[in-house]
C-alpha cells in the first residue's frame, strides 16, 4: 500500500487526534467525508504533491485543538508511529513534503484578496486628526470603536480609513458589513465565511471562526448599534482587526475614539461645497451654528439651497423659526434631521415622495429601478425622474445602476414619516414573486441576479408580518425557500421560515405548517444541529399524520433518515427510508420513490455494500428516467458515478458525471452544476466546468 493511502487509512482509525471524540459529531462527519474524498483521489492517481498540498488545507480547516496545536503539527508528531520500519525512510520524505507544502491560505481562498469597503462620501473635511489617530490604533488584533451621534460621519471616516490602509497591515483583505441591512448577527458570520470559502455547515460562529484561523483581516462592522448580538463576531475574531461605529459607547470593546462635530469653518466649507457656492456668506455661517456642524445635516441644507436656488438669508429665516435650541444637543439631534426633511420633501413632486415612501418599505441597501416602479404603477422613465429629484435633494445617492439612502436617519424618516402609497406593499410583492419565478429558471445565473434582492426581500417579508399580510407571507416564503437554502442564506431561511410558520398558524393552515417545520429541521440538518432537527422533523411527521398528507409523511420519513446517516447511525436511518419507501410506493409518489431509493443506496454505500448500492441508484435511475424527472437523473447518476469510483471503474465513473453535465448544462440546473464543479476541484481537474465541458463533447464524437 502506498505511503499516502496509508497515511489517510491511520487517520481513518486516529481520528481522535483531531479532537474529533469531543465534539458533537458534525465535525466527525466532515472530517469522514474528507477522508473520502482523499480516498478517491488517490484511486485517481493524484501526485504526492498535490496529495500533501490538499492534506495540508484540510486539517489547517479544523482550527486549533484543545491543547493548543494545530492539526497539522499534531499529525506530524504522531506520524512516526503511522508506517512500519520497513516504510520509516519513504515515511520521512512524505513528513518533509507535508511540511514544505503549501499552508498560508486554506481550502477555498478566493483567488483575490476581498476589499470591501464602506461608500466613500463626495467631500470629507476637518477629520485628518482622527483619521491619524484611526490609522495609529488600527491593527491586527485590535478592535477600535467610532462612535457619535448619527450623522456625525463615522462610516465615512472608516471609508477613508479603510482606502488608506496599505495591503501589508492587513494581507487577507477588508471585509464590511452593515447592520443596517440587516441586523441579525449569524447573517454577518455567514458573510465573513462565504468571503473565504467556509461553507456555514456548522453553525455560523464555528464557520466564521474557522474562515478567520490565522488571517489578519480587517472587519469592518457598520451600524452595531443595531446588531442584535456583536459579541459572538468580536468572540471569533482571532487575530483580525475590527473596526466598529455605533452611536452606543457600549460597543466599544477596547480603543474608542469619539467622533465631535464639525467646526464652524470646516461645516462652512462643507456647506460650499454641496451648493456650489463660495465665500464667508453671513447666513451660510449662520446656518452652521445652527446645525451645530452635522455633516448629515449641512449636506441636506446645502443640496436644499442648490436645488431650489432658495437665498441662505430665506432659509435662514425659516430654521430660526424651528425648535433647534431644544433639538440640537445630546440624545435628540436625529429630530433636527427630521425638521430638516420634512422642508426638502414638501419641495418634492409628488411622485418623488411615493417613491421615497417605497423606498421606506425596503432595506437600507442599493435597490433597482424596477422593482420601484412596479410599486408605484408607472413608466420606468418617471421613476427614474422621480428619483432623480431625490438624488439633487441628497436624499438619495447613486450606486453603479442602482440608488441608495445617503443615510440610515434618512432611511428612518422615509419608513417611519411618509405613508407609502395604497396597495404598494402588494406591488412589491407581486413584483417580487415574477423576478424570482423568472430568475429561478436560470439556475445559479439568476441565483446571482436574485442576490442584490435579498435584503429587501427580508424586509418585504418583515413588513407584510407586521401589516398582518399573512397570505403574502407564506407565498412570497415559499418562492424564495429554495434560493436562500441553495445560496447557503440559512440564518435567512430559518427567519423567513419563523415568520411563514406564523403566517400559518393565523391562517390555521396545517400543511403549510408541517412544510415550514419540515424545511426548518433540514436547515437544522445543514448545520449539523441534529437534536432540534429532529425536533422539527418529528413537528412535521405528526403533523401530516394528524392531515392525512401521505406524501409528506414519506417526505418527513426521508429526512429524518439523513438525520440518523449523518450520526452513522445506518440501521435506524435505514429503517427510516423503509417506511418512506412502502408509503410512497402505497400511493404512488413516484418523484418520492426515485428520491428514496437514491438515498437508500448512500446508506449501504457507506457500510461499503457497493452492489447493493448500485441496485438501487440503478432502480432510481429507471424511475427518475420514466417520469421525466431530469434534476433527479443528476443526482442519481452523480452518486453512480461515486460508486464506480469505489470499483475502481473509472471510466464509468468519468461517463456518469458528464452525462451529468450535457443533462444540466442546457437545463441551468444549479444544484447538480455546483456539485460537478466542486468535484472537478476534488479530482483535481484544470479548468473546473470546463473539464465537463470537453469531457461532454469526446463522449458527444464517440456516440456519433
Amino acid at each position: 500500500m502506498a505511503i499516502e493511502q496509508e497515511i489517510v487509512t491511520w487517520l481513518e482509525r486516529h481520528s481522535d487526534i483531531l479532537d474529533l471524540k469531543e465534539t458533537s459529531g458534525r465535525k466527525a462527519f466532515l472530517f469522514k467525508a474528507d477522508l473520502t474524498d482523499l480516498q478517491n483521489k488517490l484511486k485517481l492517481e493524484e501526485t504526492t504533491a498535490i496529495f500533501c498540498s490538499d492534506l495540508v488545507q484540510r486539517l489547517r480547516n479544523y482550527g486549533a485543538l484543545s491543547d493548543g496545536r494545530d492539526p497539522l503539527t499534531a499529525v506530524l508528531e504522531a506520524a512516526k508511529t503511522m508506517v512500519g520500519r520497513d516504510k520509516q525512510a519513504e515515511c520521512d520524505a512524505l513528513i518533509a513534503r507535508l511540511q514544505s507544502a503549501p499552508r498560508s491560505r486554506q481550502a477555498g481562498w478566493p483567488s483575490t484578496t476581498p476589499r470591501h469597503l464602506p461608500p466613500i462620501d463626495a467631500y470629507f473635511v476637518d477629520r485628518e486628526q482622527q483619521l491619524a489617530d484611526l490609522m495609529r490604533d488600527l491593527y491586527p488584533g485590535k478592535v477600535v470603536t467610532l462612535c457619535g451621534m448619527g450623522g456625525i460621519g463615522k462610516t465615512a471616516l472608516a471609508a477613508q480609513a479603510a482606502r488608506q490602509i496599505e495591503p501589508e497591515r492587513f494581507p487577507d483583505g477588508i471585509l464590511f458589513h452593515s447592520f443596517y441591512k440587516q441586523r441579525d448577527h449569524k447573517v454577518a458570520l455567514e458573510y465573513i465565511a462565504a468571503t473565504f470559502g467556509i461553507e456555514p455547515k456548522l453553525t455560523p460562529e464555528k464557520a466564521a471562526q474557522i474562515a478567520l484561523a490565522g488571517r489578519q483581516a480587517l472587519l469592518i462592522l457598520d451600524g452595531t448599534e443595531e446588531a442584535d448580538d456583536l459579541r459572538p463576531i468580536l468572540n471569533v475574531r482571532g487575530t483580525c482587526g475590527v473596526l466598529i461605529t455605533s452611536r452606543k459607547k457600549h460597543d466599544a470593546l477596547q480603543t474608542r475614539l469619539n467622533l465631535s462635530p464639525l467646526s464652524q469653518q470646516f461645516a462652512l466649507d462643507l456647506l460650499n461645497s454641496w451648493r456650489g457656492a463660495q465665500g464667508m456668506d453671513a447666513a451660510a455661517q449662520q446656518i452652521c451654528e445652527i446645525l451645530d456642524g452635522l455633516p448629515l445635516a449641512v449636506r441636506l441644507v446645502g443640496h436644499y439651497l442648490s436645488e431650489t436656488g432658495e437665498p441662505a438669508t430665506e432659509y435662514l429665516a425659516w430654521l430660526k423659526t424651528q425648535p433647534f435650541d431644544a433639538l440640537d444637543r445630546g440624545d435628540h439631534r436625529d429630530e433636527s434631521v427630521k425638521v430638516l426633511l420634512r422642508r426638502s420633501v414638501a419641495q418634492l413632486s409628488e411622485l418623488a415622495r411615493q417613491s421615497l415612501a417605497v423606498i421606506g418599505l425596503l432595506a437600507f441597501a442599493p435597490c433597482a429601478i424596477e422593482p420601484l416602479a412596479a410599486a408605484l404603477d408607472c413608466d420606468i422613465r418617471q421613476c427614474q425622474t422621480a428619483a432623480g429629484e431625490l438624488v439633487n435633494f441628497g436624499i438619495l445617492q447613486t450606486t453603479a445602476d442602482r440608488y441608495e439612502m445617503c443615510h440610515r436617519l434618512i432611511h428612518t424618516y422615509a419608513q417611519h414619516q411618509l405613508p407609502s402609497p395604497p396597495e404598494a406593499l402588494e406591488r412589491l410583492v407581486a413584483y417580487y414573486l415574477n423576478f424570482i419565478k423568472e430568475q429561478q429558471q436560470h439556475g445559479r445565473a439568476g441565483y446571482a441576479q436574485m442576490d442584490p434582492e435579498r435584503f429587501h426581500l427580508m424586509q418585504v417579508l418583515e413588513t407584510c408580518q407586521e401589516r398582518a399580510m399573512w397570505s403574502s407571507v407564506s407565498v412570497l416564503v415559499g418562492k424564495i425557500d429554495t434560493y436562500l437554502d441553495r445560496q447557503g442564506y440559512w440564518s435567512e431561511r430559518q427567519a423567513a421560515l419563523k415568520m411563514n410558520l406564523i403566517a400559518a398558524h393565523q391562517q390555521a393552515d396545517q400543511s403549510d405548517e408541517a412544510w415550514c417545520v419540515n424545511n426548518l429541521g433540514l436547515t437544522c440538518l445543514h448545520r449539523g444541529d441534529y437534536a432540534t432537527a429532529l425536533t422539527y422533523l418529528e413537528q412535521s411527521l405528526a403533523i401530516q399524520r394528524d392531515i392525512g398528507d401521505k406524501a409528506g409523511e414519506g417526505t418527513t420519513l426521508n429526512n429524518l433518515s439523513q438525520i440518523y446517516d449523518a450520526r452513522g447511525d445506518y440501521a435506524t436511518a435505514l429503517t427510516y427510508l423503509e417506511q418512506s419507501l412502502a408509503i410512497q410506493r402505497e400511493i404512488g409518489d413516484k418523484a418520492g420513490e426515485g428520491a428514496t431509493l437514491n438515498n437508500l443506496s448512500q446508506i449501504f454505500k457507506a457500510r461499503g455494500d457497493y452492489a447493493t448500492a448500485l441496485t438501487y441508484l440503478e432502480q432510481s435511475l429507471a424511475i427518475r428516467r420514466e417520469i421525466g424527472d431530469i434534476a433527479g437523473v443528476c443526482a442519481t447518476l452523480f452518486n453512480m458515478g461515486h460508486i464506480h469510483v469505489q470499483n475502481e471503474e473509472l471510466q464509468e465513473a468519468l461517463e456518469a458525471w458528464g452525462t451529468v453535465y450535457r443533462l444540466a448544462k442546457p437545463r441551468n440546473l444549479a444544484q447538480a452544476l455546483e456539485a460537478l464543479d466542486n468535484l472537478a476541484g476534488q479530482l483535481g481537474l484544470p479548468g473546473g466546468s470546463e473539464a465537463w465541458e470537453k469531457l461532454a463533447a469526446d463522449m458527444d464524437a464517440a456516440m456519433k
